[in-house]
């Protein structure tokens, strides 16, 4: 990765379209690359995001010799984005990510009878799927999920609880971040709740903006001499039964299978991971990441945290070491279905984030969710 790009986060992006702030986030990652735009020649998108010939067009690329609009998280064009250079089917790809919420999760800007058409419109889209709701999203599915695993484990809402508290903490460091106020376990447990047990500090915080990122083959950045964060593994986990509304068991998730095949894939140790960047669009996510990436067993999540926590810095830090979503994550940062994980660990990575940069060589990041679509990869520094 020789490049990063990013719009400010906002709550609302009034009359910026999607397109644009895909488009923007592209142009600010050349600009910081060093790259012009005829070396571009190739881009990945999410199949929700304006199209490649769309950002094509408005970046102003002459010429594209491969492209990809893989679905949600961010992970996927990302990392369809790297195996596409890997392959030689382009030379420098961006992968791009934006989001712009619809009408119907907006406070502003648009009047009480167009949110309520736009959320009964995305419900009917999604009627065949008892797990979404008038949302468009899956609190339903998660909370289940969420529920079950306190039902088993026999655990309370206090270590969902202070996930929250550690992104809240990291974002306050992070001009980015959108939610900076002070947050403490007693406002979490108060906060209004969605889908019992699943309250709103549970869920990603809501915003507009767009994140891009330009890669190229290791082999090229150095015979350009520019700096840059090495995509040292991945991998992909899908278990039997993907969808929410079939799964017959917590104890099988894609997330597991994404790491056993990392692991297989590296050389590199747990013990040599230095960041940890957990996707977090729910708390139940990033517990259970935790729990995947082989600091525990499943069910001891919770026991983790609760070890790895200091009230001090209202922090974990696993080992009193490894700090977690030090950019806010999903709950704080914003919600970025984890461009903004990737963008923090390549910031940490080439030593620029500035007031919250930790020494580091190594990160760790699980980006996506428990049902399907898991992501797990590994980037080191260049050195």
């Amino acid at each position: 990765m020789i490049g990063v790009g990013t719009t400010r986060y906002v709550r609302s992006g009034g009359s910026l379209s999607k397109g644009r702030l895909a488009v923007d986030a592209v142009i600010a990652a050349l600009e910081d690359s060093g790259l012009e735009r005829q070396q571009i020649d190739g881009l990945a998108g999410g199949s929700l995001q304006a199209s490649p010939q769309y950002v094509q067009e408005g970046v102003g690329i002459p010429h594209l010799t491969w492209w990809s609009t893989p679905p949600l998280p961010a992970s996927l064009p990302f990392l369809e984005a790297a195996q596409a250079v890997f392959s030689g089917s382009c030379s420098v790809a961006v992968a791009y990510h934006s989001q712009l919420r619809p009408p119907s999760r907006q406070s502003s800007d648009v009047d009480r009878s167009m949110r309520r058409e736009d959320a009964l419109r995305i419900a009917d889209l999604h009627s065949h799927n008892q797990y979404y709701d008038v949302y468009g999203a899956r609190p339903l599915a998660y909370a289940g999920y969420m529920r079950r695993y306190m039902h088993e484990f026999e655990v309370g809402r206090e270590c969902f609880g202070k996930i929250a508290l550690n992104s809240r903490s990291h974002a306050r460091e992070n001009e980015h971040a959108c939610a900076r106020a002070e947050l403490t376990l007693s406002d979490y447990l108060s906060s209004p709740m969605v889908r019992d047990p699943m309250c709103l500090l549970d869920m990603d915080y809501a915003v507009d903006g767009g994140d891009a990122f330009v890669l190229t083959t290791r082999a090229t950045a150095e015979s350009w001499g520019v700096p840059h964060v090495v995509l040292h593994a991945a991998a992909y986990g899908s278990n039997e039964h993907p969808e929410a509304d079939k799964y017959r068991t917590i104890h099988s998730i894609g997330q597991e299978l994404a790491m056993r095949t990392l692991w297989e894939r590296s050389e590199l140790t747990l013990d040599e991971m230095d960041l940890l960047y957990p996707y977090d669009g729910f708390t139940i996510i990033a517990l259970r990441w935790l729990e995947s990436f082989g600091w525990c067993k499943t069910g001891e999540g919770p026991d983790l945290v609760a070890r790895s926590w200091s009230d001090q810095a209202g922090q974990v830090r696993i080992n009193n070491r490894v700090p977690v979503n030090t950019h806010g994550g999903s709950l704080s940062e914003g919600a970025t279905q984890g461009a903004g994980h990737i963008r923090e660990a390549i910031v940490q990575l080439r030593g620029s984030a500035g007031p919250r940069q930790v020494p580091a060589k190594t990160a760790l990041l699980g980006v996506g969710g428990l049902f399907f679509n898991a992501v797990a990869l590994i980037l080191r520094s260049q050195n």
